[in-house]
């Protein structure tokens, strides 16, 4: 049986392909951009479409983020600039490695967007487009930003998870616990601001 279900509006495209009840691949359709996928649905979106303005399209951006997890840290120091992030330039960590704006780069890539693997330009990146920064009331999918201890910069980035007890969990690639990794802002603090994801357009991730 094929059973295809298209959202209206701006919604993520909704695919499911079955056949003798196993699933089989299939790819988005023409004018499209594949977002992701999980056992029962293929994620594609529109090309020119905000990313993040539906929660199925922030769904499959998080999941895509959660594939990263467990994979080690390493600072790279924005070398990740020709896009090659699955290898880690010192050949420590053959199956690959992330700092934490390689983590937002490969991210955010995966929807076609191109921001340099540097904390602060992903924060300039988002400064400069109208409502692309925000202090409160982020939506799972949003980039955390925080700032260095002498508020001169920002220090760490990462993707928002959710808030729990007032605390703000986030996915991101932690020197501390050398690996990719959800931790949470200490009790009482917030990041410095989020990235409005809702504000960016599809592109080709290719």
């Amino acid at each position: 049986m094929f059973h295809s279900k298209y959202a209206h509006g701006s919604l993520a495209v909704l695919l499911i392909l079955f056949a003798a009840g196993r699933l089989f691949a299939a790819s988005c359709p023409e004018g499209t951009v594949y977002l992701g996928e999980d056992d029962d649905y293929l994620y594609c979106k529109r090309l020119g479409d905000h990313v993040g303005n539906d929660q199925a399209t922030r769904a499959a951006i998080l999941r895509n983020a959660m594939g990263k997890l467990g994979y080690p840290y390493h600072s790279l120091g924005g070398r990740c600039l020709n896009g090659e992030v699955s290898m880690c330039p010192t050949q420590e960590h053959p199956s690959g490695c992330y700092d934490c704006s390689a983590l937002v780069f490969d991210v955010l890539r995966s929807v076609g967007v191109w921001v340099q693997p540097d904390a602060n330009n992903q924060y300039n990146f988002f400064k400069n487009i109208p409502q692309g920064i925000k202090t409160e009331a982020p939506i799972f999918g949003d980039i955390v930003f925080i700032q260095a201890d002498d508020e001169s910069r920002i220090s760490h980035t990462g993707i928002y998870v959710g808030t729990r007890d007032g605390r703000v969990y986030y996915l991101n690639a932690s020197s501390g616990r050398n690996k990719v990794w959800v931790s949470r802002m200490p009790r009482g603090k917030s990041p410095y601001a989020y990235g409005n994801v809702s504000v960016l357009r599809v592109g080709r991730s290719d």
